[in-house]
Order: structure tokens, then sequence, then C-alpha cells
């Protein structure tokens, strides 16, 4: 419609498709903008100019025009265009799915941390706890047996301990050197040695070494002896009650 408000007539002669081409590219396209695709060309040429040819053959001239057009050089297709130049167009499009991967994700992996805790929780439950020990109670045969065995441990040790110094009795020739007819066999022989250190019996040249007077002869039967052997001898020459 026109400012008086009658119709406007469509124009008797078309304008070249060059001329149609770079009109709709004005008016729906912005400067730096995405484009126009051909179907919203072709659809701008129709409503404004309406031209009489058949429709076919419109969009036919319209497709040779443009490509003309790219070949030279005078449009840019969309084909032409380089990664980084349609970025502003991929981008919006590209997040929206990433961020949905993100929240599924995440909502997944909440939702499969409890049920792992769960889980765990059941294998745990599954798990059978080890079997408690239980200490058996002696009985009082045991206890009797336990305490007869420490009763005779307690008497063997008072033995050992008595041995060498319960007082016996003492032959002639142990007599004669001790002067006591009775002692234990721990005094018995700390009197012999304090007689062969009185007498100076040890061997000067070997301290190992004895050298027997008469009544050592008497005991060891002997004319010297070893150190090690004094104790044998005295045992010999104590009697067992």
């Amino acid at each position: 419609k026109d400012k008086k408000g009658g119709v406007t007539s469509p124009p008797t002669k078309l304008p070249p498709y060059t001329y149609m081409i770079k009109h709709a590219l004005t008016e729906m396209n912005t400067v730096g903008g995405p484009g126009c695709t051909k179907l919203e060309i072709l659809l701008f040429i129709i409503r404004r100019y309406k031209p009489k040819e058949n429709i076919g053959h419109i969009t036919k001239r319209l497709l040779e025009v443009l490509e003309n057009n790219i070949k030279k050089g005078l449009l840019l297709s969309s084909a032409s265009c380089t990664p980084r130049k349609r970025k502003d167009l991929a981008q919006p499009q590209q997040k929206t799915p990433i961020k949905e991967e993100k929240d599924s994700k995440q909502s997944s992996s909440k939702k499969s941390a409890p049920a792992a805790v769960k889980s765990a929780d059941k294998k745990k439950a599954a798990v059978p706890s080890p079997k408690t020990k239980v200490k058996k109670e002696p009985s009082t045969a045991d206890k009797s047996g336990g305490k007869s065995k420490k009763k005779d441990a307690a008497k063997s040790a008072e033995k050992v301990r008595k041995i060498g110094i319960t007082p016996k009795k003492l032959k002639e020739p142990l007599v004669a050197i001790c002067k006591a007819k009775k002692l234990s066999r721990v005094e018995a022989l700390k009197r012999v040695w304090n007689y062969i250190h009185t007498k100076k019996l040890l061997d000067p040249q070997d301290k190992t070494r004895i050298i027997c007077d008469d009544k050592m002869k008497k005991l060891t039967k002997c004319k010297a002896i070893a150190t090690k052997a004094l104790l044998g001898h005295v045992k010999n020459a104590m009697l067992n009650e």
C-alpha cells in the first residue's frame, strides 16, 4: 500500500535478476550477518516484484545468476565461508548438547554414587563376620592336673636347689682335708680349695693343674689332676644318705 492508502501495482517491466538479488540481500540481511538462503531470495522477489513468469523458470534463472555472481566473486556462498566466519552459527548449537551431556553425566554419576554405596553396604552385610573365639573354661580335672604338675615342678626345683646344699657325711681322706665329718658339697669344695691355696699345690707353670700331696693323693689317687676334675673327686668322697 502507498501513503494515500492505495494498492501499489507491480512494476510492468522486471528489473534484472542481479538487481533483485541485491535488493533482497540488502533488505533481509544485516551488515556482516549470516546471509540469506536461496528460498528466501526467491520468496522476496515473488512478493515484491510479482513476476508473471512460471515459478520454475524464475528459480532456474535465479540459480544461474547466483552461480555466475559467486564465480565472479560478487557474492559469497555458504560453502566458501571459512570455519572461522561460520563459527558464530555453529557455537550456539554445539554448546547446548555439551551442557546437556555434562548435566546428564553429573546426574547419572550422582545417581550411580548412592547405588554404589548401597551395593558396598550390601556386600559388607553379606560378608560373614569372623567367629568369635570362646574361651573354654578348664574343668575341675584339668585344674587338679595343672595344680599337681605345678607341685611336681616346685618339688623338682627344690631338689635342684638342695643339691650341693644339703650336708652329707664325708669319707676319711676328705675328713682330714676339710677337718669336718659332715658338710655340704659346696662347703666341702670351698675347704678343699682353701687347702690347695694354703699348701700352694697349684702348678706355677700351669694354673689349671694341681700337684697332689699325701692327703690329696689319698683323695684323688693321682700325683696330679686338672682343676676341672676336682669336683668329681669331692663327690666320690661324700656318702649319699
